[in-house]
């Protein structure tokens, strides 16, 4: 078995790399690593949507009046979901 000593031996290349170590480093937790990385697939998965609805109007296969009043319905529905749902928040007065 064969143990590699420098990074540049993958290579063939001796690699003297000198690395300080940093006092305050913590590893990375994988859920937040996760978490963090969400974000990507919402975006592309966004613009599949985009284009798939754009495609299903061009070959009118989708009434764009239906597709408005869907996105309105939605609207609503989350709307209320949102003000239900959610916890009461306190009222300030001012003084």
């Amino acid at each position: 078995m064969v143990q590699l000593k420098h990074i540049g031996d993958l290579a063939g290349i001796s690699l003297c790399i000198s690395v300080p170590l940093i006092d305050n480093f913590e590893r990375p937790h994988y859920g937040r690593l996760v978490i963090a990385a969400l974000a990507i697939p919402q975006h592309i998965a966004t613009i599949f949507v985009f284009i798939s609805v754009f495609i299903r109007i061009k070959e009118q296969s989708l009434d764009p009046r239906m597709l408005i009043w869907m996105v309105v319905l939605t609207f609503l529905i989350g709307y209320i979901s949102w003000e239900v749902l959610s916890p009461p928040q306190e009222q300030r007065t001012r003084a």
